[in-house]
């Protein structure tokens, strides 16, 4: 039995599967409600009655080597860790949006929507884009893909203007962080 998750800033959403076609314990959770992925995945586990040692998860975040942060909220992990503790018998985490575009070439095309040719060229590249709390996107060029966090776009303070500055100034000094632009 493996769990399968989707963690965005907002939401996560679990399930299990026995075959990788049928699904179960399908939940969703609130990520403000929980102070850890670690805690999150445990409650899903025994909330579920569950005795599942595996796991894959796809996260809204970039994930740099052995370290996921999220971006749009304050929350990380490392994915050693949680493999550790809850998934002791392996553990694959993803980008959320990177999973979705390595299903692309498998997609019926009815499925699809196009801009332009209403035919995929599987010499061009293909994009993905996916709105959430921030904005996901994926490129698919051939067989490789190319994910992003591409909503989450820092507001250069050098380059303002003396008016626009000083909102930037005032939302670092409330939020303790740069404004994003979404």
């Amino acid at each position: 039995m493996i769990v399968i998750a989707d963690l965005g800033a907002t939401n996560a959403r679990f399930c299990v599967t026995e075959d990788g076609s049928t699904f179960s314990a399908v939940c969703t959770y609130p990520v403000d409600q929980f102070d850890s992925i670690e805690e999150l995945c445990i409650n899903y586990i025994n909330e579920n009655n569950l005795e599942t040692k595996k796991g894959v998860i796809g996260v809204a975040a970039p994930i740099l080597s052995d370290k996921v942060t999220f971006v749009n909220v304050d929350l990380e992990f490392r994915i050693s860790s949680l493999e550790k503790k809850v998934f002791p018998n392996g553990l694959v985490v993803l980008n959320d949006l990177a999973l979705q575009a390595n299903a692309l070439h498998n997609l019926n095309p009815k499925f699809l929507s196009y801009i332009g040719n209403n035919s995929i060229d599987s010499n061009k590249p293909i994009i993905l884009v996916s709105p959430g709390t921030g904005l996901g996107l994926a490129g698919v060029v051939g067989k490789s893909v190319v994910s992003t966090e591409a909503g989450h776009i820092n507001i250069a303070d050098k380059v303002l203007k003396p008016e626009l500055k000083k909102i930037v100034e005032s939302f670092i000094q409330k939020n303790s962080r740069m404004p994003t632009y979404e």
